[in-house]
């Protein structure tokens, strides 16, 4: 009896040393890479026998941030995070998985144990330089298993295509399209054979969870992988306003949804921030030591005669020495190639908030029929902030008889046959003309508080006036006869 037990020992212990299954330990985020430090023992605080380690696996070896899969045996093992300094894992996280599931992360928080501090760049004993260990359990692999590298192909506004590579001999799959944020699901998908699948009927300007899992067939399953992705916007043919101040249930600003920023050198750029008194949210760029390069875009537009041929915007500077400059510009929506320059640096007045910000009024009328997107285009060195909020998309009709006026300010007459006057409490720096193709027919520089304009050589029609005084920006609509 004795030599049948130790024989059904040994094959059990040699079945189970035999049995590997696949971990995967990622590191990730944080600052000082280089210091950190992974091992997997069979007892906690890194006790017991190494089963694993980073590097070559001697302590230290090959430090820094990891995604490693590790082929291990069945069991219960401990996860040690090390730190040359032992000051903590500076906000760098871990996650330990294994066929699509955590099965450790250290609680989701970065390792870090305040007990042990030193500032000597060696390793020192391993006792001093742990910041965390914790317990994972290692099951045995799936008889199923889990399809990889769940990849989104192509995406429309209402269609979406994904890839995936077979866990094993696999020819069948399960689906499921679930919205964004979604938990996994706990009943079964939709059948298919398809890989690449594509998926159709979805809402444009979307987020959407997708799970996919191997059907093995006989009622075995593998565990879920999931991808995410939004679709496409839609194409805007009708008027919309967006003043960015209004947040989903992700925190996400919805009106800001199909615009984009492309940083092309710096590393400070276009992005949302809201005010931390009025609570309104706009688009801000930040100085930048390096010149910028930064643009940011609107949604697409179909320029539609009357119905979405103007758009106009709040804009504004924080500094009445630093004031920042922006090109408005037309482009491609396919490559964002540059069609027209509707103005080269507009001046963005200075104030101190959005409240009295000056609106610009564009016409579009020029690329009616036309797919386009507005570009926003930096170029500035080491100034300060510049500010877009409140963009319109409108008939040129009505947008083009929208005025802001400037405060002890006046001009007149209004309807013109040769001379156009001012008064102002403040001195006039300068004084453009625009016709409603938004073409400047004519500038000036009066430097005065008190003058005249001579607009004979103008055809007759309707302009807008725009007019910079104190480092602030009027627009005043005239007729000329």
């Amino acid at each position: 009896m004795k030599k049948i037990t130790l024989l059904l020992f040994l094959i059990t212990f040699c079945f189970n040393a035999n049995s590997q299954s696949t971990i995967n330990v990622t590191t990730s985020g944080g600052s000082y890479a280089t210091e950190k430090w992974v091992s997997i023992t069979t007892e906690v605080d890194g006790g017991g026998t190494q089963v694993w380690g980073q590097g070559d696996g001697t302590y230290g070896n090959g430090s820094g941030l990891i995604n490693q899969d590790i082929d291990l045996p069945p069991g219960t093992y401990y996860v040690n995070c090390y730190d040359l300094y032992s000051d903590g894992w500076d906000d760098t996280l871990i996650s330990v998985t294994a066929y699509g599931s955590v099965i450790g992360d250290n609680g989701g928080e970065s390792p870090s144990d305040s007990s042990t501090n030193d500032t000597d760049g060696t390793w020192e004993t391993p006792a001093d330089e742990l910041e965390a260990s914790f317990m994972i359990v290692v099951t045995e692999a799936p008889s199923c298993s889990l399809p990889s590298g769940l990849t989104l192909d192509a995406a429309t506004n209402t269609t979406a295509t994904i890839s995936w590579t077979a866990g094993g001999t696999e020819t069948a799959w399960e689906y499921i399209v679930e919205a964004y944020g979604s938990d996994e699901p706990s009943t079964g998908g939709v059948s298919t054979t398809s890989n690449p699948l594509t998926l159709s009927g979805l809402t444009a300007n979307t987020p959407y969870d997708v799970y996919v899992r191997a059907d093995c067939s006989s009622g075995d399953f593998s565990n879920w992988v999931k991808i995410s992705f939004s679709t496409d916007c839609d194409i805007t043919n009708e008027a919309l306003s967006h003043n960015f101040d209004t947040l989903d249930n992700n925190n996400l600003v919805v009106d800001a949804s199909c615009w984009s920023v492309v940083n092309g050198d710096g590393a400070n750029t276009w992005g949302l921030v809201q005010n931390s008194t009025t609570l309104n949210i706009y688009w801000r760029l930040k100085w930048d030591s390096t010149a910028h390069d930064d643009y940011l875009y609107s949604p697409v537009i179909t320029v539609l005669d009357g119905v979405t041929d103007g758009f106009n915007f709040k804009g504004w500077s924080t500094s009445a020495t630093y004031i920042e400059s922006i090109d408005l510009l037309v482009v491609d929506p396919d490559n964002n190639s540059v069609i027209a320059t509707l103005e080269s640096d507009l001046q963005l007045p200075n104030l101190d908030t959005e409240t009295g910000a000056t609106r610009f009024t564009y016409d579009l009328s020029a690329y009616e029929g036309q797919d386009v997107k507005i570009g926003f285009h930096s170029a500035t060195t080491d100034l300060f902030y510049a500010h877009l909020d409140e963009f319109t998309l409108d008939a040129f009709s009505t947008l083009g008889t929208a005025t802001n006026t400037l405060e002890g300010f006046t001009l007149y007459p209004t309807i013109v046959k040769e001379e156009l006057n001012f008064r102002s409490q403040n001195k006039v720096e300068a004084i453009t003309v625009f016709n409603l193709l938004g073409q400047k027919v004519f500038s000036g520089a009066p430097n005065t508080n008190n003058s005249s304009i001579n607009l004979s050589n103008l055809r007759p029609g309707v302009y807008i006036v725009k007019v910079s005084a104190e480092g602030k920006i009027g627009s005043y609509k005239i007729i000329k006869e």
